[in-house]
Parts: structure tokens; sequence; C-alpha cells
């Protein structure tokens, strides 16, 4: 999948690009093959069966992680790091220290960085 700065949204298809449905600030794919987004108004989305379906909560960034993991920034400021709980469809609240940006390593972890320079991380 590929955002385009107008936030349209395209795949690879057999004859080359498709546009897929939707209009989002921010997209994320994991190996398993899912694909969740940040709408233009901080809106959660999980495609499924070629239709998004919003998700509660808001959000400014989503990331996958190779394990099928999500995780978003959000909260009323945009700086609570959650974690997708799959099995009660809910998100975890992980890390409400004022996160400024995330990022998921080759080894799955979850990085966290913070506006004073200070970074963790969660596996």
């Amino acid at each position: 999948m590929t955002l385009v700065p107008n936030g349209s949204i395209y795949r690879m298809g057999s004859n080359g690009c498709v546009q897929v449905p939707g209009n989002v600030s921010r997209i994320a794919a994991g190996a398993n093959g899912e694909v969740w987004s940040v709408g233009r108004k901080g809106e959660i989305y999980r495609l499924a069966n070629g239709q998004w379906n919003q998700i509660p909560g808001s959000a400014r960034d989503v990331a996958v992680g190779r394990d099928g993991s999500v995780w978003h920034l959000g909260g009323p400021n945009g700086d609570v790091l959650y974690k997708w709980n799959a099995k009660d469809e809910n998100w975890e609240g992980i890390d409400e220290t004022r996160a400024q940006t995330m990022s998921i390593g080759p080894d799955g972890d979850v990085w966290v960085a913070r506006p004073d320079g200070s970074m963790t991380a969660y596996d």
C-alpha cells in the first residue's frame, strides 16, 4: 500500500497500481496483511474484506509490528502510546509520558521518543 500526499491510497494489482477507497493521513501494514489507518480527523480504521471499518479511539499515528501487534499515538493531546488488544478488541494505554514519535524496529520493539530527547523501547 502507498499513501500519497492528498490522502489517497494505492496498492499494487496485477495491472499496476489500483486506488483503494479512503482518504487518510497515516497508514500501516503488517506482515500478516492487516492494514490500519488514521483518518484526516484522527479516526482509526482497519481494512477488512476490502472495506475500512472504524475502530473506537482517535490517533495521530499508527504502526503495525511484524508480529501483527498494532500501536498508535492518541489520547487528548495525541501523546499517549496505545496497543491494540485483539482478544478484547480495545486499546490498552502503554505509555502516558508525552510520546512525540514512535517507530517499530526490526526486532519488533516499539520505540517512543519524547520532546526532552528521552526514549523508551517496548516489546
